[in-house]
């Protein structure tokens, strides 16, 4: 008797386990790309809502220099000589005033961005070194 049932309680235990015997079976072959998800370059962003002036507990306004000498910014300031689609930071920031898609501010009165400045005197204010 005691035998039956440890037979019993052995198959019992065994017929648990035979439904995760399938789980080694590849379906697919592995892929042999790096990258084979071809949907994100498809994907657009979540819009994010905007935020409200009574919602916003504090701020701070940060001004930074980008210093060109340090490697990590190497990229914004090179290639000197426009290439294919290659452009230095500085060009792409000067093509985007001339054709109007951006706007630049005057800093030397405030740091408000009260007074905006086209193209031709953004130009006339840069100094040859």
């Amino acid at each position: 008797m005691k035998k039956i049932t440890v037979f019993i309680i052995t198959l019992i235990f065994l017929a648990g386990f035979s439904g995760s015997l399938n789980a080694q079976i590849l379906d697919n072959p592995p892929q042999d790309v790096i990258n084979f998800d071809n949907d994100l370059a498809d994907m657009k962003p979540i819009p994010m809502p905007a935020v409200r002036q009574a919602d916003m507990m504090w701020s701070k306004r940060i001004w930074r220099e980008i210093d060109m000498r340090q490697k990590m910014n190497q990229p914004f300031y090179f290639p000197l000589e426009a290439h294919n689609n290659w452009r230095n930071f500085i060009t792409v920031v000067m093509d985007a005033l001339k054709e109007g898609s951006i706007t630049a501010y005057d800093i030397s009165i405030t740091d408000e961005f009260l007074v905006p400045l086209n193209y031709q005197e953004i130009v006339s204010r840069q100094i040859d070194t």
